[in-house]
């Protein structure tokens, strides 16, 4: 693997056409993580990164509850136990980052978590990430000795263990771990 740079292309759904009214306070966003060739220009797929921007501030100002986005059958549950402060207008959920086995061992899933959390989080953004949350189909098995050794890697982004909510992340686009990013930028 040999490549000039790393670039992520991003796809945004629509989500003022949702059937249930309260997505329409979520953003979704598909990234697709490319390596152009050295040599040759061409890009190679990578992998892919699924991120949920939550618009909590259009929530409070329709006066629709943040419990009927974070509420327990959402995707978002995790964040049911995460405090989330009135001055947050927004939380930017890391849903998964999935990298090609090949393409795997250069750091490529920090590299897209940071660069997209640089992209898309500002400075009254929870940002919130649950390494293994998505199960076999995306992590490989579910072995439970496998959570510490991801929870550690996800660490390196500067997110931060949430006290009351075991294995998920969080900081928000304000704080100096933000600063860590830079090592991946």
């Amino acid at each position: 693997m040999d490549f000039d740079k790393i670039t992520i292309n991003y796809r945004v759904g629509d989500r003022f056409d949702s059937d249930w009214p309260p997505y329409r306070y979520v953003t979704h966003i598909y990234g697709e993580i490319l390596g152009v060739d050295k040599e040759s220009g061409e890009e190679t797929n990578l992998g892919k990164i699924r991120l949920a921007k939550i618009h909590l501030w259009e929530m409070d100002e329709a006066r629709i509850p943040r419990i009927e986005v974070l509420d327990e059958d959402a995707e978002w549950a995790h964040l049911l136990g995460v405090e989330i402060e009135e001055n947050y207008q927004t939380a930017l959920v890391v849903e998964s980052v999935v990298i090609k086995p090949e393409a795997r061992g250069h750091k490529l899933g920090l590299l897209a978590a940071a660069r997209a959390i640089r992209q898309w989080a500002d400075d009254n953004t929870l940002v919130s990430l649950k390494p293994g949350a998505y199960g076999s189909e995306v992590y490989g098995e579910n072995d439970p000795s496998s959570d510490e050794a991801l929870l550690a890697y996800w660490l390196r982004l500067g997110l931060v263990p949430d006290p009351d909510v075991q294995g998920v992340l969080v900081g928000d686009g304000g704080t100096t771990w933000m600063v860590q990013l830079q090592e991946f930028c």
